[in-house]
């Protein structure tokens, strides 16, 4: 224990004589400095500096010099009462390296700290273009402020508001180049005419913004009016024309620019001060490109010049040649149009209407190389048309001439009936034709067996109709027809032939012949071939107009029909059609037939009943009355096939017939069918039945055992004497001799003379 205490007094004696040295040596250091923090960059010049304090120190000097090595004029040597250990200070210069350091003095001494280094904050440009408060500036708005020494470059920042922020940012431009002038300039585009923005730029020293510049407005200029009308580089533009433009809200005036050049050098209209948004011009040249621009003016502002815009003017009338004013009987087609050139013209159009507006066109024909048109096709003849051509080209479009009237011929007569290449006309035929001549012309109607009109069955003028009625004298013929018209001074050729073909003839019916009577329901039609036919249809009705048609049938290729089941006691009307490749020709005369009355029902059998057996041999047959009969036809064999029957009568009048002379044990069949006018029905249903059996000639005669017989054995076979006709016994043994009871054995159906019994 004594000594952990010789050393702790040890450690306390050296301990104490640290402490008193080291506050010694404290006493004479220099302040800690604390702010700019060495080799900081952008630092305000106006700048609040900072140190760390010293005890005991009296006071501080701070120094701030241009000179690292404080061989020069200290820029600030300002003395400053402890405890403070901040000033701030005004520097003199921006974007410029400065050096500084802080002493501590005490009563005997003063010793300096470090020296630390910093740049200041380069210096902010000032503003010169826009001013403040501009007015009517250009919205392409030429930006100009102090070039500054040291500057790497500019930001530039354009707002709606004073704020600069968010939406109300318009432009943030942070990357514009310095320059060798004494001046920056920048053009910006503002987004909207008549408008007031605010501005202000700073300068960039490497990644060193300045401060902002003072915060400017100035205000665009109105707007500059839209050109309208004409469109750009529209071509075909009339020499007097009016051009239109937009509104331009605010503005009170307009000035209007007409030049044939893009720099406007040379002017050839130009007005200022318009009121309105239009203008006529007059007094323009034909085939000529003209550039025009707007601008508006509001209180002495102007603002800019439109963009120009083109045209051209068109280029001048032609004049017509052919047809002249007037002009009559005109050919539907192919008529001449003819007009004079226009110099440097390529291509002219044409327009031909029945109004003389051009509302109505029938030919609209573009892209004519010639001073000609021979292709037009007019619609309508006896028809006033109005045409008229201008120039048109792939550069330029002209203006129209003045039109000229004239009147269209007779249109060719167009045939309606009999159509072109029609078959199956009838032989009275009613010609027909278009009215060409509006009901005051007359037509000339020819009509021939020879294509070449070599003959004629027809040749008649003069008509004022448009139908003919003629009779042609036979059938199945080609016939040629064509019409032509007259109208005043107007006449009008025949028109292209057509071609027809007369009906093919009805056919001659032959069987069955008219008026028959009672014929059967199943008919066979028959009538006579007809020449070109290849097939026939045949109606068949219950009444003259075949109303509806009861039977029918088509594309018969024969000259006959086979109709099976029409009705009983019918009368029936028949006609046949035929038909060629041209059509149908007309129906054959009509004919009539009755068909017989209905036949009767198929009689059903009674009796004797189906499979009867033991049937007498002189039997009584049976059946039910059948309809509308009028005999019965009854047939007896021993066949299924009735082959060889041994009755067969068809005079029954009665629903029964008594047999005899039948045979015993013989298997009969029989069966029934009815007749009258109409006919006999089919068989009934086939029955049968068999006779009665012969019956055995005597009773049988006994044989063994003998009668009276003993020791007979318990087992023993019984037998007797056959019987003829006998197919089967009964065999009764009993032990009475009356067989009243007793009876040990009864064999009512033994087959044979023998029975062997036991026990």
């Amino acid at each position: 224990m004594r000594i952990l205490a010789k050393v702790s007094v040890k450690f306390m004696i050296l301990t104490v004589l640290s402490l008193f040295a080291f506050n010694l040596v404290e006493a004479q250091n220099p302040p800690t400095l604390n702010s700019p923090v060495n080799n900081a960059t952008c630092i305000p010049k106006t700048y609040t500096f900072s140190w760390g304090t010293v005890t005991g120190a009296a006071k501080y000097r701070l120094q701030i010099s241009t000179s690292a090595t404080w061989t020069t004029p200290n820029v600030l040597e300002q003395v400053i009462t402890h405890p403070t250990s901040t000033f701030t200070f005004t520097l003199p210069n921006g974007n410029t390296n400065y050096y500084w350091r802080v002493s501590a003095s005490f009563t005997v001494d003063e010793d300096f700290s470090s020296t630390r280094t910093f740049k200041t904050q380069g210096d902010m440009p000032t503003q010169q273009l826009p001013v403040d408060g501009a007015t009517c500036v250009d919205k392409a708005t030429l930006f100009q402020w102090s070039k500054m020494t040291g500057a790497t470059g500019y930001r530039l920042q354009v707002a709606n508001s004073t704020t600069f922020s968010g939406a109300e940012l318009v432009y943030d431009y942070q990357s514009i180049p310095s320059t060798t002038f004494s001046s920056v300039t920048f053009t910006a585009t503002m987004p909207q005419n008549y408008k007031t923005y605010y501005w202000r730029v700073a300068a960039m020293y490497a990644s060193c913004q300045s401060d902002w510049s003072d915060t400017l407005s100035f205000t665009v200029e109105q707007a500059a009016p839209g050109l309208l009308i004409p469109a750009a580089n529209a071509t075909g533009i009339p020499t007097s024309t009016s051009l239109s433009w937009t509104q331009v809200t605010p503005a009170s005036t307009y000035d209007l620019q007409i030049a044939t050049n893009a720099n406007f050098t040379n002017i050839v209209q130009s007005y200022v001060n318009l009121t309105g948004t239009s203008r006529t011009i007059t007094g323009l040249d034909y085939n000529t490109t003209y550039y025009w621009r707007m601008k508006s003016r509001l209180s002495g502002c102007e603002s800019d010049w439109s963009p120009s815009r083109i045209f051209k003017t068109y280029y001048d009338a032609p004049a017509l040649n052919s047809p002249y004013e007037g002009r009559i009987c005109l050919d539907l087609v192919g008529y001449k149009f003819e007009w004079f050139a226009i110099p440097s013209v390529v291509s002219y159009q044409l327009q031909i209407a029945k109004d003389s507006l051009f509302v109505n066109l029938v030919v609209n024909q573009e892209n004519i190389f010639d001073l000609y048109y021979n292709n037009a096709t007019l619609p309508d003849g006896l028809t006033q048309y109005f045409w008229r051509v201008r120039a048109k080209d792939a550069s330029n479009t002209g203006k129209w001439s003045g039109f000229r009237r004239f009147t269209t011929t007779i249109e060719p007569v167009e045939p309606i009936y009999p159509a072109k290449n029609a078959g199956g006309v009838p032989l009275n035929i009613l010609m027909k034709w278009k009215n060409v001549t509006q009901g005051s012309g007359t037509y000339h109607l020819q009509i021939s067996r020879s294509a070449t009109f070599a003959d004629t069955l027809i040749n008649v003028t003069g008509l004022t109709s448009t139908t003919y009625s003629y009779v042609l004298p036979s059938f199945n013929t080609d016939y040629y027809w064509r019409v032509a018209a007259s109208y005043g001074q107007c006449d009008i050729g025949y028109s292209t032939p057509w071609k027809f073909r007369s009906v093919i003839a009805a056919p001659v019916l032959t069987s069955p012949a008219d008026g028959t009577k009672d014929l059967s329901f199943n008919v066979f039609f028959e009538w006579q071939p007809v020449a070109d036919a290849k097939s026939y249809t045949i109606h068949i009705a219950d009444n003259p107009d075949f109303a509806p048609v009861t039977y029918g049938a088509s594309g018969i290729p024969t000259n006959h029909y086979y109709k099976s089941e029409l009705l009983p006691n019918k009368r029936y009307y028949w006609r046949v059609q035929a038909e060629n490749d041209y059509g149908k020709g007309p129906f054959s005369l009509t004919r009539t037939f009755t068909t017989i009355l209905q036949g009767p029902t198929v009689p059903i059998l009674t009796s004797p009943l189906a499979g009867a057996e033991q049937v007498e041999l002189n039997p009584t047959l049976r059946w039910l009355a059948a309809e509308r009969v009028k005999s019965y036809h009854l047939q007896v064999a021993n066949n299924e096939e009735f082959s060889s029957p041994i009755v067969n009568i068809d005079t029954i009048k009665q629903t029964l017939y008594n047999l005899s002379g039948l045979s015993n044990d013989v298997k009969y069949y029989w069966r029934v069918s009815s007749i009258n006018d109409s006919g006999e029905t089919k068989f009934s249903t086939t029955w049968h039945f068999r006779t009665l059996l012969i019956a055995p000639s005597a009773a049988p005669v006994l044989a063994e055992p003998a009668n009276g017989a003993s020791g007979v054995d318990r087992n023993l076979l019984l037998k007797w004497n056959t019987v003829q006709y006998a197919t089967e016994y009964e065999l009764l043994v009993s032990k009475k001799n009356d067989f009243s009871c007793d009876i040990v054995v009864n064999e009512p159906m033994v087959y044979n003379n023998q029975k062997s019994i036991g026990g």
